[in-house]
């Protein structure tokens, strides 16, 4: 039987897959949907609502950003997000979207209203 929420859930992790990586972590898609949902998205209520600690959250949030680290040494992230420093508590970060990542956005959002055919 033919699913076409399915089918759009599949064509949303094209996306994803293809303007990321292929080898992106399901979790960082996941954290990226997250900041997609709000204009500016706090880290620690990030972190709280994933259940990840504020050094996990904020390496995950850089990965999404200009860097990420595997192996060892620093790569290049995916540029899709930004920090920073709250206007009101300069302890903590707020995460936005870059304009990569607000591209990214109105894909999945065009997949999503997409009437999925068989």
């Amino acid at each position: 039987m033919y699913e076409p929420e399915i089918a759009k859930m599949i064509k949303c992790f094209e996306i994803l897959t293809q303007d990321l990586s292929p080898k992106i972590p399901l979790f960082d898609t996941l954290i990226f949907l997250h900041i997609c949902l709000k204009e500016e998205y706090p880290l620690t209520e990030l972190g709280d609502e994933l259940d990840l600690g504020t050094v996990d959250t904020s390496r995950k949030v850089s990965a999404l950003g200009d860097r990420r680290f595997a192996g060892g040494k620093a790569n290049e992230g995916y540029n899709v997000v930004y920090t920073e420093t709250d206007s009101n508590h300069r302890i903590y970060k707020n995460a936005f979207l870059t304009p990569k990542g607000k591209e990214i956005k109105k894909k999945l959002i065009a997949a999503l209203k997409d009437k999925a055919k068989k």
